[in-house]
């Protein structure tokens, strides 16, 4: 059954009620947020995370399907938090095809703002987000003990994400001693825990599953299908199609971006290369002429097939919990599980 008519039905309808328990005499500006952060949210995207969430809970008879839309909700609400947030350090332009927030502010207020206030005020979009996910979280009906879990669970998993996202930024081109351990530990924090663990987590946690064991199956699942998942993203943002993907293929070289991708290519490259790299990593004017010759060195030395086989051993992994996990989920969902890691294996043979 495909849940997701219904989770933009009920995502659609979480910000009207946000919107009920707010004060009725705001500013033009905060009504723009409130509007700007609607219009971002409702985006058409896969929502892949939250209707994970939605299909773990649903997949106990015990879960109302209103309560497992609400918990879609919030891990739909807290991925939108952490992409707004996500385009500010990354200076995106797109976000799912459309300008992202802080250019958003800066085209409706022109001149009279600045950068910096753009940028500002797209974090504060973005914090809003995240406590409306908040606030959501508090309207659903469970016991006690699955409340005080979920609320544990999905606060947890968040703050993790945000010390991946402290690695992402400190990862740069010029800083010595990055490792491939460092790079893989900062994509099961920056994308494992809320792309994959925090769902299943969540979805388990609403059915009353919230043991150690528990826990422990779903984090393995996670981690491994998040590298998988971050390493076919690096992959896409600079091979892939900018109107598959709804990002440009440019961002991840203007922003100088360290991905096991670029650190591949540096270690495995001749000196040319390297200096090729590194001169047009970062470079906010490069061009798309600039974009092929980083696809061809990538693709020279090696690095990009080295990537795509250490995404697809990740998703192998994944699927093997996934079969592990039966006693906990079932074998339908194990095998939903499997089938969502042989997608990330599936996308990347089509590269």
């Amino acid at each position: 059954m495909s849940y997701k008519p219904a989770l933009e039905q009920a995502l659609r309808e979480s910000f009207s009620e946000f919107r009920g328990v707010l004060p009725s005499v705001i500013s033009p500006q905060a009504k723009w947020a409130l509007s700007t952060m609607e219009e971002y949210s409702l985006r058409p995207g896969k929502r892949v995370r939250a209707l994970l969430a939605v299909a773990t809970a649903m997949h106990d008879d015990t879960v109302a399907e209103r309560d497992a839309l609400k918990i879609g909700c919030v891990v739909e609400l807290m991925h939108d938090y952490l992409l707004i947030v996500d385009d500010v350090m990354d200076q995106s332009a797109l976000r799912r095809g459309k300008p992202t927030v802080h250019l958003l502010y800066k085209a409706e207020y022109g001149d009279e703002v600045s950068e910096f206030e753009a940028e500002m005020v797209a974090i504060n979009v973005g914090l809003l987000v995240q406590h409306m996910a908040s606030w959501l979280l508090g309207t659903i009906d469970t016991t006690a003990q699955n409340y005080a879990q979920l609320c544990q669970i999905v606060h947890t998993n968040i703050a993790v994400t945000g010390l991946g996202q402290i690695d992402d930024t400190y990862q740069q081109l010029g800083r010595n001693g990055t490792s491939v351990e460092d790079i893989t530990r900062k994509y099961q924090q920056k994308s494992g825990y809320y792309s994959f663990i925090n769902p299943l987590q969540a979805g388990l946690a609403l059915c009353g599953k919230h043991s150690d064991r528990v826990k422990q199956v779903a984090e393995a699942y996670g981690l491994a299908a998040g590298v998988a998942f971050q390493l076919n993203d690096d992959y896409d943002g600079l091979f892939g199609k900018s109107e598959v993907t709804g990002k440009e293929n440019l961002d991840d070289i203007r922003d100088g971006k360290f991905t096991l991708l670029i650190q591949q290519g540096l270690e495995r490259g001749n000196d040319e290369q390297r200096k090729t790299l590194t001169h047009l990593l970062g470079n906010r004017e490069a061009t798309t002429e600039d974009l092929e010759t980083v696809r061809d060195i990538l693709t020279q030395t090696g690095a990009a097939d080295y990537v795509r086989d250490e995404a697809r051993k990740q998703a192998a992994v994944a699927a093997k919990v996934a079969r592990d996990g039966i006693d906990i989920w079932g074998e339908a969902f194990a095998k939903e599980l499997e089938a969502l890691a042989q997608t990330i294996l599936g996308s990347l043979a089509r590269g």
